[in-house]
Parts: structure tokens; sequence; C-alpha cells
């Protein structure tokens, strides 16, 4: 799947969120929800930052034919070749109900 999206996989990983680079991240996340590019969240642990609820959430709002996504206080585009993809390095990791409700999970 990697090798497919190559060309316009966005990576991020935890080592680098700190306060100064969040805003550098959501604009990355915004602009891949309206231009239709994947993210690759690599190596999270059991918690998963809340600047990624609003895209596991997938609140969506209908402005005539197209789909909206509310992400904090701006409503974006939304692409739908959008893909958002994490990895983990733990063996058996241990989420959250609401978490698992959220996403679909793949042990290999």
């Amino acid at each position: 799947m990697y090798a497919r999206e190559n060309n316009n996989l966005k990576c991020i990983r935890p080592i680098d969120i700190t306060p100064k680079t969040m805003t550098t991240i959501t604009s990355t996340i915004e602009h891949c929800i309206s231009t239709g590019f994947p993210i690759l969240l690599e190596n999270i642990g059991e918690d998963i930052e809340p600047v990624f609820d609003p895209v596991l959430n997938l609140k969506f709002k209908k402005a005539g034919s197209s789909l909206l996504l509310i992400v904090g206080d701006k409503e974006i585009d939304f692409h739908p070749d959008f893909k958002f993809i994490m990895t983990t390095k733990l063996s058996r990791p241990h989420y959250t109900p609401e978490i698992c409700v959220k996403v679909t999970i793949l042990n290999f």
C-alpha cells in the first residue's frame, strides 16, 4: 500500500508533535483532507493526540453536493481519496473502546 501512495504520502511521527509544530500538523492535515493526499501517522502508542480526533470522528456537513469535514472551527472540503493510516510497533496494543469504534484495527 505504501508503494502505491509513495508520491503523495505525508508522514507524521509522534516525536515531531510539539506545541510549536501543532499549527504545521493541523495545516498539513487540512491540506491533505482537501486534496485527497493520504496521511501516515507512524509509531503511535496507546494514546492518540487530540489533534487527530476530528479526522477520526469524521464529522461531516453537507453543503450542496460537497461534503465538508469540521476540523476545529474550520469547515474543510473533503476529498474522497483522503486516507488516514496509523501504525504502531507495539505487539499487543490496548486502545480504549472510544478509539476502537472509530478505526479499523489490523493485526498482522
